[in-house]
Formats: C-alpha cells, structure tokens, sequence
C-alpha cells in the first residue's frame, strides 16, 4: 500500500524535545517494516525528505501549504494518514472527491476536521467525546475557558497508541522516588502530585519539557518557587537535545511509579505506556483515557479521593513489573498500533467508510 503520514507544523518527527510526536514515527518506521510503500511529511529537521517549515503559530498557512507543495503525491496515495492539528489536508482533499484518507484527532482538537470523516481517535473515551461534542475539559476547572463550541463527529474509530518497547526497556530493581513527568500545564496535575508528597512524605522527582509558550514558561516558574523548600521533592530538567528520550527512560525504569493526576479529560498520554513499558506502574485519576490505559490493581492503580491516592502509595509494591511489561508490549507495542491502522487503511481503500 501507498501511504502518505501529515505531521503537524509544531514539532519535527522524531521530537528531540518533547513525546508526542514520536508516535507519528513509530508508525512510520513500522508500517514501513510490514512492507508498505510510506512517505511522511513533517518540519524541516525531520528524518524525511518531505518537508515543511517548522511553525506552531500560522498552523493554517502551513497545511494548506503542505496541500499545495505535495498535492500530486497525496492524490496518488492510497490511503492519506492526516495527524495535523487543523487537518486541512484532508479537508482539501475532500474537496477534490478524494476520500482515501483516515484523520487522527489528538490532543482536543474536536472540532476538526470539518469535513468529519474517517476519524480516528487514540481511544474510546476520546471518540465518545467527539460525538458528544465535548472537548475534554468537562467539569474541570477550565471547563469555561477553554469553550465549549466544539462541534460533534458523526462516528469514530478508535486506535490505541502504541511505543516503542524495544526502547523503553524495563527496569526491575527500582529506586525510592515516585515520578511526575509531563508538560508543565495545570491541568495534568503537578499542584496535586506536590499535595501528595508533601502530606505522604514520599520522594517524589518532577521532569518534563517546558515549551515555548508564555504559559508553559509561568506555570514551571510558579512550581518551582513551590518546591525550592521542600526536601523530598526534587527537579530533574530533561535535556533539549538528542539525550532528551535517553534521560526520560531512565527516570521512567528506575521509579517506583509513575504519578499521573490528570485533571481533566486527557484523550491518552504516550508517557504512561511509555512507563508501563520500562516496568512502571502507574497512579493515576479516573480521568480521561486512563482506565482503558490502566488496568486497576493489576499494573496500577486509578483513584479518585486523597485516600485511594494513599493506598495506592502504600500498596505499590504489590504491583508485579512485569506484569506491567507484558500488558505495554501485547497492547500497546508500536507495531501493535501499526497493524491497527493497517486493518483501518484496508476498510476505506476496499470503500468503506464513517
């Protein structure tokens, strides 16, 4: 099969400094090793040949470029894999009466693509939100800011994400500390993770990219400011270069648990099989994707009130590793996710369509 992969313009594939986008790769790499025919088009610094100018502000100027600059390639496609953030592409592609192509919601971008057809979503409760309309900040504390006009989707399939699990190694000897490691926004849960370590007294280490973004930039101020004093909280910077991935899989191996308060209605969150993947269970909030990630009491623990959370701190041990491994690689190994897409891709090539 001919296939064609749209990044989006905010970060090059693979990411050196940040998670998300890695995804976008694996299932290059894999769909590649299972014999398909696979270009991607990503920002320049990418591993490909097809490129487009790095740009996370004028989102819609660049898809529409990357339609225009590789239009003859992308009709040529048999199937089209659109993981933009505006998905334009396939709308514009849609406009042409071409209909080959699959589009990947991520992050809480509900209200495209316009033409809302063959959507893909990394889970079950992101679907369900697509059709409700909802954008995942739901009866969170930013529910009203975030708006709530979001549009809804006919239908969509969903498709777990998958990682590299012959990257993220396991580590079964593991070290005393507890690990929070993810972006610096509110919402997934930093102020909680502090909370608990202070009145639990576990170490607990924060890591985690720090983006460009005014807000990014203050949230990680103010956090830090929090936990100058405290001696069983520590910061450890992940590097923005090549060793960026290296680092995180060693904090990921060797934690007794990766610590996960999301507060609102988060789609997935590649860092939590990238954990289960190096052996570590997770913590985490009901919300969101994490129930379909988490299996409770078998590689984690899923909670709901201060005293679950305690439980699941003092019961961590009885969590089996490898019982933790075995899940991420039959569930979530990239090639697992690749074969997925795959069995979507043969659907609408053989005429079907959502």
């Amino acid at each position: 099969m001919k296939i064609s992969i749209v990044s989006n313009s905010s970060h090059i594939v693979p990411p050196t400094d940040w998670g998300g986008e890695i995804v976008l790769w694996d299932l290059y790499e894999c769909l590649k090793k299972l014999g398909h025919n696979v270009s991607l088009f990503a920002p320049e610094g990418s591993k490909t040949e097809y490129t487009f100018p790095l740009n996370e502000v004028n989102i819609e100027a660049i898809e529409y470029d990357i339609y225009n600059k590789y239009n003859h390639i992308l009709q040529s496609s048999d199937i089209v894999h659109d993981m933009s953030h505006m998905k334009m592409v396939s709308d514009m592609l849609f406009d042409d009466g071409f209909r080959n192509f699959i589009n990947v919601l991520i992050g809480y971008y509900w209200k495209y693509p316009k033409c809302g057809k063959n959507v893909s979503t990394p889970s079950q409760i992101m679907r369900l939100h697509g059709m409700l309309g909802y954008n995942g900040f739901e009866y969170s504390p930013w529910e009203n800011v975030m708006g709530k006009d979001v549009g809804k989707l006919n239908d969509a399939k969903a498709v777990l994400f998958g990682t590299n699990t012959d990257f993220y190694t396991p580590q079964y000897d593991k070290q005393n500390y507890f690990l929070w490691l993810n972006g610096f926004t509110d919402w997934k849960g930093l102020g909680l993770a502090i909370h608990l370590a202070k009145e639990l007294k576990f170490n607990l280490i924060i890591s985690g990219s720090v983006d460009k973004n005014h807000e990014q930039q203050e949230t990680f101020k103010y956090y830090m400011n929090i936990i100058k004093d405290i001696k069983n909280i520590q910061y450890v910077p992940l590097p923005q270069n090549k060793e960026h991935h290296y680092v995180k899989r060693d904090l990921m191996q060797n934690a007794k648990a990766l610590l996960f308060p999301i507060l609102r209605d988060e789609g997935f969150g590649l860092v939590n099989i990238e954990a289960l993947s190096c052996g570590t269970p997770i913590i985490s909030t009901g919300r969101g994707a994490m129930p379909e990630i988490v299996k409770h009491g078998e590689t984690g623990f899923i909670c709901n009130t201060l005293d679950d959370f305690q439980y699941a701190m003092n019961n961590i041990n009885n969590i089996d590793a490898r019982t933790c491994r075995k899940d991420a690689v039959e569930r979530f190994d990239r090639m697992v996710m690749a074969k997925n897409y795959v069995k979507l891709y043969e659907k609408i090539v053989n005429g079907d369509s959502w």
